[in-house]
């Protein structure tokens, strides 16, 4: 729920005062986070403003982690929660994993209380990605996809996680599915190309193991 571009309605020509509690107060540092990027944008590009970016996903990720205010409506507190997890994975990068951990905390805060929310798996997934820990990835994103048989993101992201763990018959799998439900998945393309050709490799190299083993 991105407070900072609500529209404001005006009454008899005049602007309502900005939202206090709880809601303003991440309203603010969504507008104050803006104009920081807007400006770095202006004097050094997307490379000076992606730090700062980050860092308001953070602070957002902070409050919602330390604060359950009563008179927020749970579902808008989740919602809230599952948005700012999503940015979060998004800015994260093999330099900074922060925002990978404080995504996984909203989305395990969500999962505590719904244990099946759809969104709080699949960005659950992308943290455990983005982190490295490639079988809780895979967990995460098959409870997804054995219920919805048409998510795309739990396919793709499992796929990832299964060439990373050198699964490659499964990651083409993954990808395939994927691809089968939106061909422009450029993700999901990639991984189809790179897995593929490896797949004969790796089993022969498994088989050649089982024999030396055997032997």
């Amino acid at each position: 729920i991105d407070v900072a571009s609500l529209p404001v309605i005006s009454i008899d020509g005049a602007a309502p005062p900005a939202p206090t509690g709880f809601f303003g107060k991440l309203g603010q540092i969504f507008r104050d986070n803006n104009q920081k990027i807007q400006e770095a944008q202006r004097t050094g590009g997307d490379q000076a403003a992606t730090p700062i970016a980050t860092a308001g996903a953070l602070e957002v990720a902070e409050i919602l982690t330390a604060q359950a205010p009563a008179d927020v409506a749970p579902e808008v507190l989740t919602a809230a929660k599952i948005q700012t997890a999503i940015m979060l994975n998004r800015a994260g990068n093999d330099d900074d994993k922060r925002p990978y951990t404080s995504s996984l905390n909203l989305s395990e805060q969500v999962l505590s209380s719904d244990p099946d929310n759809r969104d709080a798996l699949n960005t659950a997934a992308g943290a455990q990605y983005g982190l490295g820990r490639y079988p809780e990835a895979v967990r995460s994103a098959t409870r997804v996809a054995e219920t919805h048989k048409d998510d795309e993101r739990a396919y793709t992201t499992r796929a990832l996680a299964y060439y990373q763990m050198k699964e490659y018959a499964q990651a083409y799998e993954d990808s395939q599915h994927a691809l089968a439900l939106n061909p422009n998945n450029e993700t999901a393309f990639q991984v189809s190309k790179l897995a593929k050709p490896r797949i004969t490799t790796a089993s022969d190299l498994k088989l050649d193991a089982a024999q030396k083993h055997a032997a």
